[in-house]
């Protein structure tokens, strides 16, 4: 049985090289068509081609009749079964029979069954007859069970073609449809015709030994097929249509309606959508379905189910659906469902659009309120498409421009048109470096408006580039800055005037300082020389009050000089050596008036780093505190005093200075540091002190504390970032 001669080669090869291009064929099907059950049987049907041609390759080469009985017994299966397929293939593309039907296919392979059992258990004889070209064959002519095996293969095969036939014959309206069905039924023609003829009719009829060619020309049907399949790409749609497990999965609203608008299907999504069952669809009507908005609306939709019954296909509708959630915004399609040329009923698509028309209402909205912000602050926006040179503005760059929105073209060339022509070429210098080399660029130029008003714009851009760094577009803003410029030059004049009017009141300060004190510091002097020669006890008193009112007058000078210093000098940072001035300060008000005297001045000095900060200003804060506690001590306490408690860190000086002064009333701590403000109208100061305080703490970003209670004494905390 694994002997084989090579005297019939032509003979051998006639079977064997369609075997491999019929196992080629089985891979591509199985690789490259889409899978489902008319490919998979197909597939089945080519294989048994194959194996076929496999048999009677074998066969032939075969020395003994015995061996050819063996190999044709064991591969017996692929042409028994071969018909069953062929007409199984064509019953599932023609939809004769649904493709979920399952009932027929016992009925169908039974026979092959037991026509394969019988064969192979050799119930009866197996004639073989040699031929010089072809080898072995078997004549199938000496049992009326072998024969009646050979009619019910052929008959299988010659029902195919005919139903194939048929089918193509009814294709009226759809070509490709109508040559896919054509090409597949000449493919299978070729070989049945060709078997009945020289495998029966020569056989049964002539007493002819036959002409076995038909294994051979099945690659006829496999080739046409596969072509017709691929080609066409029409084979699957009806499968893919009819199951349910598809429509089921699709987030879309799937359902058919009746002629009389009896819903009578309805996919998964739908039901779980609308919030119904299968039980409530059939008693349904389709306009309860529906949401309509107006008379109008149910008009209009009433007039699109006429359309479609009437075989026309209508799409993208806009409508609403009632749900047990409310109502949804959907877009839907109708399309007429039809059977023997008549139209059954409506199959609807529906896509919820409830969150999508949200988004675009929203998107509107933002779009309006990004216009209306453009045209409040005069920005209009630009985009420059380098790849297709167009130009897109908005519309309030329009207005700005003069014109009306989209009332003429844009372009690179128009936008350069419409600059200053002082400024075209300075402008298209910057754009051009900035395609160079894709930096943001921003700069002012002038515009001439349609009615030749000149406009000064502030424009501001970036480049955009893809991955290979090359540039795509440029986007930006123009902003008409006109009025802005006109009252920039207008603050710029009134800051000239106001630098003008600061040096002349410097000049002032100047004068004050040094034209004023000086006749005040001799009147003091005579003042003085006047209290020792007088021994009049009430011309001293007068003078004393003189001296007094002469010494307030000198601090209300020197009061004003520190204001007009702190509010416009410069911060000066240098280190400060606060042992230093406080040494300088006490020193010099140690002696302020007689009654304060007795003040015990107590200085604390902790340092852990060095204090860098302006001198000026700390020494005027320090300089009116200890002032006031020494010129309002209490006379009614024995040993009157002040505190000055100095904290330094490397971030900041925390300055304490506290006393058991006459106090002040907590009424009064929140007007204390007011220009001008006295507590009241018998206190010595000028009202600027505790003002020049404040100012002097804010100009140092510091913070500044006050505690004090009447006839108990005063506690002020300041705080000083170290610089």
């Amino acid at each position: 049985m694994f002997s084989f001669t090579f005297q019939n080669p032509y003979g051998f090869l006639c079977a064997f090289i369609p075997a491999l291009l019929n196992l080629a064929l089985v891979v591509y099907i199985l690789i490259f068509l889409p899978r489902n059950r008319i490919t998979n049987v197909f597939a089945l049907a080519t294989l048994a081609c194959a194996l076929w041609q496999i048999t009677d390759a074998f066969v032939r080469i075969t020395v003994t009749a015995a061996a050819a009985d063996f190999w044709d017994s064991v591969l017996s299966i692929s042409w028994i079964f071969i018909g069953p397929l062929c007409i199984h293939f064509t019953l599932l593309y023609t939809q004769m029979i649904k493709s979920q039907s399952r009932i027929y296919i016992p009925l169908l392979y039974a026979p092959g069954f037991i026509f394969l059992a019988l064969y192979q258990g050799h119930y009866y004889e197996h004639p073989f007859q040699y031929t010089p070209f072809w080898g072995w064959g078997n004549l199938h002519n000496r049992n009326v069970i072998d024969i009646i095996q050979v009619y019910w293969a052929s008959v299988l095969a010659f029902a195919s073609l005919i139903l194939l036939c048929i089918y193509t014959f009814k294709i009226k309206s759809d070509q490709l449809l109508k040559h896919q069905s054509l090409l597949i039924t000449i493919g299978i023609a070729v070989p049945t015709i060709t078997a009945i003829i020289t495998q029966v009719i020569f056989l049964t009829v002539f007493q002819k030994p036959p002409i076995t060619l038909t294994s051979t020309l099945l690659t006829f049907f496999s080739i046409a097929t596969v072509l017709a399949l691929k080609k066409y790409k029409l084979f699957s749609v009806s499968d893919l249509i009819n199951n349910r497990t598809i429509l089921d999965s699709m987030p879309l609203i799937v359902f058919s309606v009746s002629k009389k608008k009896r819903i009578t299907y309805m996919n998964h999504f739908g039901l779980q959508t609308l919030g119904l069952t299968m039980k409530e669809l059939s008693a349904i009507d389709i306009n309860e379905l529906f949401f309509y908005e107006s008379k109008d609306h149910e008009k209009k939709m009433n007039e699109v189910w006429k359309r479609t019954v009437e075989y026309e296909q209508v799409e993208n509708i806009e409508s609403s659906f009632n749900t047990p959630k409310g109502k949804i915004d959907i877009i839907l399609s109708y399309n007429p469902i039809i059977n023997n040329n008549k139209v059954e009923g409506v199959l609807f698509t529906a896509r919820d659009m409830t969150e999508l028309k949200k988004s675009n209402q929203l998107l509107i909205k933002k779009e309006k309120m990004l216009e209306e912000a453009q045209r409040l602050s005069h920005i209009g926006s630009w985009e420059w498409d380098v790849l297709t040179n167009t130009v897109l503005w908005s519309d309030e760059l329009y207005r700005i421009y003069g014109y009306k929105p989209g009332e003429i073209p844009i372009t690179y060339e128009s936008y350069l048109q419409n600059l200053h022509p002082g400024d075209r070429e300075f402008v298209n210098g910057i754009i051009q470096k900035a395609y160079n080399d894709h930096q943001p660029f921003n700069f002012y130029h002038r515009i001439l408006r349609n009615d030749g008003t000149e406009v000064v714009m502030y424009a501001q851009g970036e480049v955009t580039v893809d991955k290979d760094n090359n540039i795509i577009r440029m986007t930006g803003t123009g902003q008409d800055v006109t009025e802005l410029k006109t009252q920039e030059a207008i603050l710029k004049n009134q800051n000239e005037e106001l630098q003008k009017i600061n040096a002349e009141l410097d000049k002032f300060v100047y004068s004050v300082t040094h034209d004023l004190r000086a006749p005040l510091t001799s009147m003091l002097g005579v003042v003085e020389i006047a209290e020792e020669d007088n021994q009049d006890i009430l011309m001293k008193k007068r003078l004393t009050l003189l001296k007094t009112n002469i010494r307030k007058l000198d601090q209300f000078i020197l009061d004003i000089m520190d204001y007009s210093l702190n509010a416009r000098q410069e911060i000066k940072k240098e280190e400060i050596n606060f042992q230093s001035v406080l040494d300088e300060i006490t020193h010099k008000l140690k002696y302020i008036n007689d009654e304060g005297s007795n003040v015990d001045i107590r200085v604390k000095i902790i340092s852990t780093a060095p204090f860098h900060s302006d001198k000026s200003r700390i020494s005027i804060m320090l300089n009116n505190l200890i002032s006031n506690s020494i010129r309002y001590c209490n006379p009614k306490v024995n040993d009157p005093f002040v505190e000055i408690g100095v904290n330094v860190t490397d971030k900041e000086a925390n300055i304490i200075i506290s006393d058991n002064g006459i106090g002040i009333g907590e009424e009064f701590h929140d007007k204390i540091f007011d220009m001008f403000y006295r507590v009241s109208h018998t206190s010595m100061g000028t009202g600027l002190g505790l003002y020049l305080v404040k100012e002097s703490v804010k100009k140092l970003n510091g913070r500044i504390k006050v505690e004090s209670q009447k006839e108990k004494g005063s506690k002020f905390s300041i705080c000083i970032p170290n610089d």
